[in-house]
């Protein structure tokens, strides 16, 4: 049950189906915490299956148990290249009614056991077996793998190449798969243009648009990108509405309070709601988080080293969250480091972990290519000293 901000003037109002919340909304700059908490209570893992073919189906996650439509293997096979033997060969014997058999092969009628052909001298007429096997040794048995109805792979575990190899061992050539999370994206700015592209006076390469494509090219991730779009109330409104259909919006771009930052105001038009508008955070200050339909919406900072930031803290959470996949897991690392943060704000530093210490980085778009995580410096303002225990956010 969660409270937002309607998209009009008046009072907060509360999603359908929920009862007013207690606490304050998480409008204006609210703690790293806080923040966190609300966009935990907005994401849900999403619902329904799809049949996907079988080559088509890595990285995905199975649905549903897949069971195994006969016995396996189907007959008595031979499980080593040598001879098919009926009864028992003494040792140094000679058998003249050995049958040449290949792994793999079915065993002939009547035969209940192979002997190796390291095992074999051959003689003329027959063989003699060195060691003679003994009943079904080196034979796999009919169903000794899987049973009618075993299950060869369990409902919730990710495909790969070895979980796609037992499915066409049982004939599978599609699977129930969980639907994929359908993504929107755009950026936003006048200023902002593609890489390689001549700058026209107070433009930049548009830094985020490649790192977040790259960030969303998953499996699990069903992509619809709306481009970049300019600084236009009316253009980024019809955008988000019309990606109100999808799991998970995520935008860059116009979240701050300068004159042509209008993805509030867009936001509130296309009927969302906010949850998070703004965070005492540095970088990542004007980052919100809200809702439009069944619609998560994560508003990034344009500032590529905010937006780097404010994706791992808040974007893979709530992404990992909704294709069901297991969270990032914080660690506690040694600071080789000095740091001062104010008291009431979080901070966020860039770290490389070498020698067992996390190194500050540059708080500069080009660190993020070589930094390992994100060190997490709480709003208690407390002083951090080479030595100190930090947290660290793997990136």
């Amino acid at each position: 049950m969660r409270c937002l901000e309607p998209s009009g003037a008046g009072d907060r109002t509360c999603l359908a189906g929920s009862a007013p919340m207690t606490m304050p909304a998480c409008i204006g700059p609210v703690s790293l915490s806080v923040a966190e908490a609300a966009a935990r209570a907005l994401a849900q893992p999403v619902t329904g299956v799809e049949r996907v073919p079988l080559a088509a189906a890595k990285g995905r996650v199975l649905a549903e148990p897949l069971l195994s439509p006969l016995d396996l293997p189907r007959f008595d096979l031979a499980a080593m290249d040598g001879y098919a033997l009926a009864g028992d060969a003494a040792a140094g014997a000679i058998v003249e009614n050995a049958l040449p058999i290949r792994t793999g092969a079915p065993l002939p009628p009547g035969t209940d056991r192979v002997v190796m052909l390291e095992d074999v001298e051959h003689r003329t007429p027959g063989i003699r077996c060195r060691r003679p096997p003994a009943m079904w040794e080196n034979v796999r048995r009919a169903g000794s793998e899987l049973s009618l109805g075993d299950a060869v792979l369990s409902a919730g575990i990710r495909i790969t190449p070895a979980a796609a190899l037992a499915a066409a061992m049982v004939g599978a050539d599609t699977l129930s798969l969980r639907r994929r999370v359908r993504v929107g994206f755009f950026c936003t700015g006048n200023e902002i243009a593609p890489p390689g592209a001549s700058l026209a006076p107070g433009q930049v390469w548009n830094a985020n648009r490649p790192f977040l494509l790259s960030t969303l090219a998953r499996t699990e991730v069903d992509l619809q990108d709306a481009g970049d779009l300019p600084d236009d109330p009316a253009a980024i409104t019809a955008a988000l509405t019309d990606l109100a259909g999808c799991d998970l919006i995520v935008t860059t771009g116009g979240s701050s309070v300068g004159e042509a930052d209008y993805m509030a105001e867009a936001f509130r038009r296309a009927g969302g709601r906010f949850a998070v508008r703004g965070v005492a955070l540095k970088p990542g200050k004007p980052v919100m988080i809200g809702q439009i339909g069944a619609a998560l919406w994560l508003g990034l900072p344009g500032t590529p080293v905010a937006a780097f930031t404010c994706w791992h803290l808040f974007g893979e959470p709530l992404l990992r969250t909704l294709a069901s996949l297991p969270m990032v897991e914080r660690r506690t690392e040694t600071a080789a480091f000095a740091a001062f943060p104010r008291c009431g704000r979080s901070e966020v530093v860039l770290v490389r972990l070498m020698q067992g210490v996390a190194q500050a980085l540059p708080l500069l778009p080009t660190a993020t290519a070589i930094a390992d995580g994100l060190a997490i410096l709480p709003d208690t303002g407390s002083e951090l000293h080479p030595g100190d225990a930090v947290t660290v956010l793997p990136v």
